[in-house]
């Protein structure tokens, strides 16, 4: 089965390396690049059709696109989506003017590593995977970051989320600073039939533990193979 993976805020892809290579074998990850596209009907053009079967795989910035691409019936072969540190709509403590005030300058700057540590890698990240999300988002115009952030403010797909069908698999990191609990609290009241599991990770999960999250993956995914 074909496995499209989308990323994070970033768009690039270039952080799946490691949780690429742990997936089962009769899964193929393939990873899908956002390019310049910023708004979601945009972002939903640059996910290929494909004639096979397919699942899924989302994370963070990429959960919303993926609901709405099980909404929408692109894809008459879904067969699985997983969500990766993710949500359906901004936390409620984000206030609705703050879209007012990103700017790509936010962004120009090269983000300091302790700030990465702290709100995406977790304390005890090797140097060398802090310099590659600096790499990573560095490659990326500011515009487009500060473009995509504002456009998580005022999203909702809460209700596109409760009618799906599509079976779905939530992983959260345990120590992410970004996504609170309450998060998968709502989405499991939308959708009592949602798996769900926690790995002891920061927000970027996929990037911090590749081998027990693929793992996770791989396992609920296999179950839809025909």
């Amino acid at each position: 089965m074909r496995v499209l993976l989308l990323p994070g805020m970033d768009g690039t892809g270039r952080l799946f390396g490691a949780f690429q290579r742990a997936v089962a074998p009769g899964l193929e990850p393939t990873v899908v690049g956002y390019g310049d596209a910023i708004e979601h009907d945009d972002l939903m053009r640059c996910v290929p059709t494909s004639s096979e079967p397919i699942a899924l795989v989302a994370e963070s910035f990429s959960g919303p696109l993926a609901v709405k691409l099980a909404e929408s019936g692109r894809f008459s072969n879904l067969r699985a989506v997983v969500l990766v540190a993710s949500f359906l709509r901004p936390p409620r403590t984000i206030p609705w003017w703050i879209a007012g005030v990103i700017r790509p300058v936010l962004f120009k700057l090269k983000p300091p590593r302790a700030f990465l540590r702290w709100a995406l890698l977790g304390s005890d990240t090797p140097d060398e995977q802090v310099a590659e999300l600096q790499a990573t988002i560095a490659s990326v115009s500011p515009t487009i970051l500060a473009a995509r952030l504002r456009s998580i403010v005022s999203l909702d797909v809460s209700e596109a989320f409760a009618r799906s069908r599509v079976p779905t698999l939530y992983i959260r990191g345990l120590r992410d600073r970004l996504v609170p609990p309450s998060v998968l609290e709502e989405m499991v009241r939308l959708r009592p039939d949602l798996e769900h599991e926690t790995l002891d990770a920061p927000h970027l999960v996929l990037q911090r533990c590749p081998v027990e999250s693929a793992r996770l993956v791989s396992s609920f995914l296999l179950r839809f193979i025909e």
